[in-house]
């Protein structure tokens, strides 16, 4: 079993993958509203790119910003 299966089942299942982090990091965050809002700065659009062997490829993009209310929501993984 994987430690992040483990923790998986701790935190029913709200595990989340990112690669903006390094390797051997990781980032435990209360989501509570008390403690961090999300901010979405851009809604979603959608971008045609290219036909490619028949397929449609379109590119989807939104962003969202977490508003930190508590630094002591957070806990850092390295």
């Amino acid at each position: 079993m994987l430690e992040s299966d483990r923790i998986s089942k701790m935190l029913d299942k709200n595990v989340f993958t990112s690669h903006v982090l390094g390797t051997n990091q990781g980032a435990l965050l209360c989501t509570e509203p008390n403690y961090i809002d999300i901010v979405i700065g851009q809604d979603i659009e959608t971008a045609y790119i290219e036909l490619k062997n028949l397929n449609h490829v379109l590119r989807i993009l939104e962003t969202v910003f977490l508003k930190i209310k508590n630094r002591k929501s957070i806990v850092v993984f390295e």
